[in-house]
């Protein structure tokens, strides 16, 4: 029965270093994308066409006893729909970005092999 165990937890040790390993490999390509598009890519001006602010509500009720305590783990998402070339775009951007922007003003962007960043 210990020997089942022992397996059972080494199995899941694995599993949870191959989900690590694959979460962070995912991440430095994405970051490496992310990089090659702010430097490679061509200096343009977009069109904002429409702004979206989505919160996605997640009040999770914890229990401590006989209390029940509330936690927010609300989270707010925020993307400019841009026109680029006769061509919409979504951009996902932080609330400064977000608030920086109005629906009719220009944004400098970086366009790379159809990928569009907002230039920093």
């Amino acid at each position: 029965m210990e020997l089942k165990m022992d397996s059972i937890f080494s199995g899941l040790v694995a599993l949870i270093l191959i989900f690590g390993v694959m979460f962070v490999v995912t991440g430095v390509i994405h970051d490496k994308e992310e990089n090659e598009i702010l430097e490679k890519g061509k200096d343009r001006k977009a069109l904002v066409i429409d702004k979206v602010k989505i919160k996605d509500n997640n009040i999770i009720p914890i229990v401590a006893g006989s209390v029940v305590i509330f936690n927010d783990n609300s989270k707010v998402d925020y993307s400019l729909k841009i026109d680029l070339d006769h061509k919409s775009y979504e951009l996902n951007v932080n609330k400064r970005v977000f608030d920086e922007y109005e629906i009719g003003s220009n944004i400098n962007v970086k366009l790379f092999d159809g990928k569009v960043r907002v230039a920093q």
